[in-house]
């Protein structure tokens, strides 16, 4: 299994999930997506923000925080995701997504 640690959504599911049709009220189905290459400009709200792990000079960790406060009003990132996946699941409304790579933000 990839990344063990990683708690893939819908886990215990997604072999009844992923065959099912969703076509019946009472069946519940699941889409997965895998984005390649997979470019976004994200806007904030006021009072959200994104946080991101990096890793700094030293081997220490820290996040990079982006979000609105101060002189910034307008929030914005934009992301490139080599590898994002995202699931769908019909049943409950649910939506998961992961990066699989690092996104490069800008």
């Amino acid at each position: 299994e990839a990344a063990p640690s990683f708690q893939w959504p819908e886990k215990d599911n997604y072999e009844k999930l992923m065959t099912a049709s969703g076509r019946d009220s009472n069946d519940s189905a699941m889409v997965v997506l895998d984005l390649i290459d997979f470019g976004a400009r994200v806007h904030l709200g006021s009072g959200i923000e994104l946080a991101f792990p990096v890793e700094l000079p030293m081997k220490t960790k820290g996040q990079i925080e982006i979000g609105c406060g101060g002189k910034i009003k307008d929030p914005w990132v934009h992301m490139t995701v080599p590898k994002f996946r995202v699931w769908l699941v019909s049943g409950t409304g649910m939506m998961y997504a992961a990066f699989m790579e690092r996104p490069d933000l800008r």
